[in-house]
């Protein structure tokens, strides 16, 4: 996952919450989501020309969403930078996709027929229709984080990510928990089937360059043990 802080020059790492609201309301949105997406390629391509295929989450704003040139301004990018498409993830949130559900399923049928993932964030807050929510052509489903911070204290909780986790592979969607930050939680996601996870637990904010040397440690491990 990149692109979801920012490095101030004085004020350090601030989350999204500290600047996008602020972007949006200035009429910023759209040039700051056209540079993170640019950002995005670029650093695929870096990392594939290192041998390295990772793939690279991008978050939309509601207002970068609904333009009408956000689709062929992705798969321009893209293919500008000659990468597989399948390396870009493309999440919309839970409220997004239920805005205006039926030109939210046509802009992401389009990504995906290009190849781009597509995946719905922060789930399990909101209130869609489950109906609505399995014509959406989705590759991931993710957990929000509110939910696995009471995973393991919360019977209801644990019964709600199970739900998420079963629905969303009848769909033939992987799952992501958000928010892991617990050796506990970690463990009780992957006894509920959850297909990967993202929190401070496995992995906080970092350079490219130091996500580039975990990795390439990770394909030498496992390299080894086979």
């Amino acid at each position: 996952m990149l692109f979801r802080s920012w490095q101030h020059p004085t004020r350090g790492l601030l989350p999204p919450g500290a600047f996008i609201d602020v972007a949006e309301r200035s009429g910023l949105m759209g040039q700051l989501g056209r540079q993170v997406l640019a950002m995005a390629v670029v650093q695929c391509r870096r990392w594939l020309d290192a041998g390295l295929r990772l793939n690279v989450a991008v978050n939309v704003s509601p207002l970068q969403f609904t333009d009408p040139q956000f689709c062929p301004e992705v798969l321009g990018a893209i293919e500008q930078a000659g990468i597989p498409p399948g390396l870009i993830s493309i999440e919309i949130t839970e409220s997004m996709a239920m805005a205006d559900f039926e030109a939210t399923a046509a802009r992401l049928a389009r990504l995906r027929e290009a190849g781009v993932m597509v995946a719905l964030d922060d789930f399990g807050i909101g209130f869609s229709n489950l109906s609505q929510l399995s014509r959406l052509p989705l590759d991931i489903l993710k957990v929000d984080r509110s939910l696995v911070q009471d995973l393991c204290v919360d019977g209801k909780a644990d019964a709600i990510v199970r739900a998420i986790i079963g629905m969303a592979h009848a769909l033939s969607c992987r799952v992501i928990a958000e928010g892991i930050e617990t050796e506990a939680q970690r463990e009780h996601l992957h006894h509920l089937g959850c297909d990967c996870g993202q929190g401070f637990l496995l992995g906080r904010p970092m350079p490219a360059e130091e996500i580039a040397l975990r990795a390439a440690e990770a394909v030498a491990r496992s390299e080894e043990h086979t």
